[in-house]
């Protein structure tokens, strides 16, 4: 029909025209995988948030999600998505399942509060091993990790859980690694928190139910 591309009417070719047509195009591809990336979350969240109510407190409790963690936030600590909004307060509980708690609230702001571990420095525990009921004083460790300074002739063993009572009874450690001192006449247990921090995602958010088993130092961060 034409005997070379010179020839093709503008009206069928336009370079300009062309180039910004694909512009157009490459902004709607990127509209729509970012709309596929959004999809892909909300499904992903739907479905943890699912598996995460199969094991929610029997209390009365506010699911929240972490949205973040350390390092964007200060080591043993946690940042979730819910705040007053839903009647979050200072000294709630953050826990896991029906039975592991592992951390407090220390600040609430609209739609976020901030969570110290049950691992920070700060945090002290009159608590128990759940095998015995011995009594035992924990020591927030840092980085997810606690510590207990105990008599050698204690009755404890590695992979005993740790144990608080809230009016409920929580697990807030397992231990990993015990050392005796024979000279000193005492063994120290080096004790983690019973969950993995950096995978968490679904939480639960319940009223401090007892004061009665632990002096946690909620000092702000």
């Amino acid at each position: 029909m034409y005997q070379n591309i010179d020839d093709i009417p503008e009206k069928f070719w336009s370079k300009d025209k062309l180039l910004q047509e694909v512009g157009v195009l490459r902004e709607k591809e990127k509209e729509l995988n970012l709309k596929l990336s959004d999809i892909s979350a909300l499904q992903s969240e739907n479905r943890e948030f699912r598996n995460g109510l199969k094991i929610k407190p029997e209390q009365e409790f506010v699911s929240a999600f972490v949205i973040a963690r350390p390092p964007q936030v200060p080591f043993d600590t946690l940042l979730i998505n819910k705040g007053l909004e839903v009647g979050v307060k200072v000294g709630d509980l953050l826990l896991v399942s029906d039975s592991i708690m592992i951390g407090k609230v220390i600040e609430v702001r609209e739609y976020s509060s901030l969570v110290l571990l049950n691992s920070s420095p700060s945090a002290y525990f009159t608590a128990n091993i759940s095998r015995n009921n011995e009594p035992i004083e924990v020591f927030g460790r840092g980085s997810g990790n606690l510590y207990a300074k105990l008599p050698i002739v204690t009755d404890l063993e590695i992979g005993d859980v740790i144990v608080l009572n809230y009016g409920k009874v929580f697990s807030i450690g397992i231990v990993k690694e015990i050392e005796e001192e024979e000279i000193s006449g005492f063994k120290h247990a080096f004790i983690s928190l019973p969950v993995n921090v950096s995978s968490l995602g679904l939480v639960f958010i319940t009223s401090h139910l007892s004061n009665s088993a632990d002096s946690i130092n909620e000092d702000p961060i």
